[in-house]
C-alpha cells in the first residue's frame, strides 16, 4: 500500500508500505479519504516543535471502510464506514484496537449514511475544537474571543458559538474571515496593527479566549502589566496551537487571577458529539475545505504548504 511519509525538511515522498496485521479485537479499514490540515502536518513537514525527526508518518484523519473484523470483535461489521481520529498515518489500509469499543481512547466512529464523507475526513479538527470549548467550560451568554481562523479556530467558533457563547474571532487574512461569516460567524475582525487589538479590548472583556493562532500574542490577551488584558476577571486562556515556549506577564495574569489551559487531541465522547452536530448542520465543513485530489497528487499539497 502507499503511504505518505516526511522523508526530510520540507520534502514529501509516496512509499510503498506492508499491509497491517489483524490482530483479535482489531478491524482492518481501507483508505476511502484522509484529511490534512496546514497545522499539525506543515510543524511536522518543515522541522516545528512536532517535527524534526525523519523519516516521519502524518496523519489521524481517517475515513475508511471495515473490510475485515479479528477475532471476538461484534461492535463493527465488514461493510461499515467508520472515521478514525487516531494516528494510523495517511495510508491505504491501517488496523485499530477495537477490543474496547467504549473506551474514551477508541477513536473509530461508525459514520451515518447520510453523511458526506468529504466532511467527515475534517472531523478531527473539529473534533480537537470540540474538546477545547468543552475544557473552557463556555457558556450561555459568555463572551468568547478566537484568535486565528484556521480550521481548529474556525470551528472552535462555531461550537462555541452552539454552546450559547458570543462569539467574536480574529485572523489576519479576510479569506478567512470570510470563511467564519459563511459559516454564521457575526463578529470577525481583521488584524492589522495595535489599534485593531484597542478595538478588540473595547469589545471585551471576554470570558474566554481561544488561541489558536501559535503567536507569540499572549501579551495582547493577558496584558504587559497589571490590568491591561482582554479578559474579565478570572477569564480562562486556552492555548491550543502547538508551540514550544510560552511567555506572558505574571502581574498582568494575577491582577485578572487568570487561568490557563491545555488541551491535547480529543476522546471518544468529543468525535460523538462533533459527528452529531455534523450530521444536524449545526457545525458547518463544506466553507472549510479547499482541495480534493488522488492521493498520487499528495506531494503537490505538501509542496503547497511548505511554500506557505
Amino acid at each position: 500500500m502507499k503511504a505518505v511519509v516526511f522523508v526530510k525538511e520540507g520534502q514529501m515522498a509516496l512509499e510503498d508500505r506492508p499491509l497491517p496485521e489483524l490482530k483479535p479485537g482489531h478491524i482492518l479499514c481501507k483508505t476511502l479519504l484522509s484529511g490534512v490540515t496546514n497545522g499539525t502536518e506543515r510543524n511536522s513537514l518543515m522541522g516545528g516543535n512536532y517535527g524534526g525527526t525523519y523519516p516521519a508518518q502524518p496523519g489521524y484523519q481517517n475515513v475508511a471502510r471495515v473490510v475485515a473484523v479479528g477475532e471476538s470483535v461484534s461492535t463493527y461489521q465488514i461493510g461499515d464506514v467508520v472515521f478514525s481520529g487516531g494516528h494510523h498515518k495517511h495510508v491505504g489500509y491501517f488496523a485499530p484496537d477495537v477490543s474496547q469499543p467504549e473506551h474514551p481512547d477508541n477513536l473509530i466512529q461508525k459514520l451515518p449514511e447520510d453523511l458526506d464523507l468529504r466532511w467527515a475526513c475534517m472531523f478531527g479538527m473539529a473534533a480537537v475544537a470540540m474538546h477545547d470549548v468543552r475544557r473552557s467550560e463556555v457558556s450561555l451568554g459568555e463572551k468568547a474571543l478566537v484568535v486565528g481562523a484556521g480550521s481548529v479556530g474556525l470551528f472552535t467558533s462555531q461550537i462555541a458559538r452552539a454552546a450559547g457563547a458570543n462569539a467574536t474571532i480574529c485572523d489576519l487574512d479576510p479569506a478567512r474571515l470570510d470563511i467564519a461569516k459563511s459559516v454564521g460567524i457575526v463578529h470577525t475582525v481583521r488584524i492589522e496593527n495595535d489599534e485593531t487589538w484597542q478595538q478588540i479590548k473595547a469589545s471585551g472583556p471576554y470570558d474566554v479566549v481561544f488561541e489558536d493562532s501559535g503567536a507569540p500574542i499572549l501579551d495582547k490577551i493577558v496584558g504587559h502589566t497589571w490590568g491591561q488584558g482582554l479578559i474579565t476577571k478570572r477569564g480562562r486562556i486556552i492555548v491550543i496551537a502547538g508551540r514550544a515556549d510560552v511567555t506572558y506577564n505574571f502581574n498582568a495574569g494575577q491582577s485578572h487571577e487568570a487561568t490557563l489551559f491545555h488541551a491535547s487531541h480529543f476522546d471518544r465522547s468529543d468525535l460523538k458529539e462533533i459527528c452529531r452536530l455534523v450530521t444536524e448542520c449545526i457545525v458547518h465543513v463544506e466553507p472549510l475545505i479547499k482541495d480534493e485530489v488522488p492521493i498520487t497528487d499528495a506531494p503537490s499539497i505538501y509542496e503547497r504548504l511548505r511554500d506557505l
